[in-house]
């Protein structure tokens, strides 16, 4: 990731709520809240004698709560520390705002489902934070070239072709604040369900964390919400890209749900986790459900308890009957109806089932 980065030098009390996001940025040279907890913190934090920190004020919230996060980078060591900047981002996407990580050496993003270190974070969907649209970003002034933080402290001096010495000094510690996410031109709460917080910095650090939403009496769970958008690739090798949701039923309970693809369109399998551990052709050899290929679908099947796997994987095309270059392209799945699981359901849905 080449990253010219904008310096704030001067701007010591500047606050800004970006518009609609419901997330509240403080910028450099504003002290953010401190560390006094590490919710549901995992992963790598520490490189080069410093610590990526992550600290939520809850792991589980109700629809229309607010998740905050205190994300930050400390000196651990006693003496002045100076780090070369680096291009070395463990995920793409990572920033504070709709401009991107400033002049932060950090940034976050929040997915829906549960996700580590071991699972593909680039295919993961992303909750929309920024109302989409065009920003006055603030101008480019230097490209930072080293953070040299003060002994066992998140200060540090900010340095970079903006003149001789130093560029700024500012702490590098921000709090970001999450309530919903934008679909279709409005802010709406967060569906209930798991979400993962993932915070990265340039020098490959890596964390995780993690929320529950709960619904408000809806009867409901939603596991992937209305207005997310991710790639999976077509293939002409017959092994197409896929994106893999595990979820788990506890009763009787219908899934229900609606997506739309570019062509050549995608594919909907729910499979049960045995039935997904044996693939054909890149999807489950058995499945409970499929919607067949379509660009556009909506879905509705019953499940028994259990572990699922929602499976959504692109168009195998050819299937090797020529040599076509390039062997795969990416093919672009919104969710146009959340998909939900409810319980408690009496009527009838037809299924269908295939091998």
């Amino acid at each position: 990731m080449d990253r010219n980065v904008p310096l704030f030098a001067g701007i010591a009390a500047l606050a800004i709520l970006l518009v609609g996001t419901a997330v509240a940025f403080i910028p450099p040279n504003t002290t953010a809240t401190h560390f006094s907890t590490s919710t549901t913190t995992t992963g790598m934090g520490s490189t080069n004698g410093l610590n990526l920190r992550l600290s939520m004020n809850a792991s589980a919230i109700s629809q229309g709560q607010a998740v905050s996060m205190a994300i930050g980078e400390w000196n651990s060591l006693d003496a002045q520390n100076t780090v070369m900047s680096s291009n070395g981002w463990p995920t793409g996407g990572l920033g504070v705002g709709p401009c991107g990580p400033l002049s932060f050496p950090f940034g976050f993003e929040v997915l829906t489902g549960y996700y580590n270190s071991s699972t593909a974070l680039s295919s993961a969907p992303k909750v929309q934070l920024y109302e989409p649209g065009v920003y006055s970003c603030p101008a480019i002034l230097s490209r930072i070239s080293s953070y040299s933080f003060y002994p066992l402290s998140d200060r540090a001096n900010v340095s970079g072709s903006c003149g001789s010495g130093t560029c700024s000094t500012s702490e590098m510690n921000t709090t970001v604040t999450v309530k919903g996410y934008w679909n279709e031109g409005s802010l709406v709460p967060l569906p209930a369900g798991t979400y993962t917080v993932v915070v990265g910095d340039e020098w490959g650090a890596l964390l995780f964390g993690y929320f529950e939403v709960t619904s408000l009496g809806s009867g409901g769970t939603v596991i992937l919400p209305a207005g997310t958008t991710f790639q999976v690739s077509s293939s002409y090798d017959c092994v197409a890209g896929h994106y893999e949701l595990p979820f788990r039923v506890q009763d009787q309970s219908s899934f229900t749900g609606g997506f739309s693809a570019e062509a050549p369109g995608a594919t909907l399998y729910v499979a049960t986790v045995q039935q997904s551990s044996v693939l054909f052709e890149g999807h489950p050899s058995a499945w409970v459900y499929s919607t067949g290929l379509q660009n556009s679908t909506r879905f509705a099947v019953v499940l028994s308890p259990g572990a699922y796997v929602a499976w959504i994987e692109g168009a195998n095309l050819n299937c090797g009957a020529k040599i076509v270059m390039p062997l795969e392209r990416l093919t672009t799945v919104n969710i146009t109806q959340a998909f939900m699981v409810e319980s408690n359901i009496t009527t009838t849905i037809v299924t269908a089932s295939g091998s």
